[in-house]
């Protein structure tokens, strides 16, 4: 497309950190003028168009209730939410790339999450073994996960060895239906929130006993 800047404008984007030290990736842009779209920045293969992250540390912080702990990311919990918050609003996922191949995926993971007030939902699914978001949208429950089954085909889903959820039923179900061979375990992260819940409701019966 032809440019419609003389000048480029200096941009940055928030990528994983490394270690300690948080990571950005700086470039300069161009406008360019669109048939299709009028003016708009020209794209960057890492990031996509509209996001301040890049493409890894938008699929990590979408899938949070399973990377949280290791995401790559500050661990300050207002800068994650504020990413996390930013990403949903600006991006509307449907899918996280149109382009995304499904082959080999052995291993995943699932789960929804709100992201907005009001009990807005997105459920996602992840390859364990990449670590990767592969599927992701709208709502939760039955009906918004089979479209994940709907999307791979049969003969994808009969690859499916492990799946990993947080116990809901709607996820077991959807799993025995549509990759029966697979076994369903419950994700780490889950187990211990349980047992710090339970850990605590102990404490309060104690602490009002005594």
């Amino acid at each position: 497309m032809p440019g419609y800047d003389a000048k480029t404008r200096a941009r940055r984007w928030r990528a994983l950190d490394m270690g300690t030290h948080k990571v950005f990736i700086v470039a300069d842009v161009k406008r360019i003028k669109c048939a299709e779209h009028g003016v708009v920045t020209e794209a960057v293969p890492w990031a996509f168009h509209g996001s301040k992250f890049t493409k890894s540390s938008s699929s990590r912080l979408l899938f949070r209730p399973f990377t949280s702990q290791k995401a790559g990311l500050s661990a300050d919990a207002d800068q994650l939410e504020d990413c996390w918050n930013h990403h949903c609003q600006s991006q509307k996922v449907k899918e996280i790339d149109p382009d995304k191949k499904f082959e080999n995926l052995e291993v995943i993971g699932v789960d929804e999450t709100s992201y907005r007030k009001g009990h807005t939902y997105i459920t996602t699914v992840v390859n364990q073994q990449t670590g990767e978001v592969v599927w992701a949208h709208d709502g939760f429950g039955k009906n918004t996960f089979e479209k994940f089954y709907e999307r791979i085909g049969e003969d994808c889903a009969s690859q499916i060895r492990m799946v990993s959820g947080d116990g809901a039923r709607w996820i077991k179900n959807t799993v025995n239906e549509n990759s029966p061979q697979a076994e369903f375990c419950i994700d780490p992260y889950h187990v211990v929130t349980w047992a710090i819940d339970a850990l605590d409701r102990m404490r309060r019966r104690i602490w009002r006993s005594l």
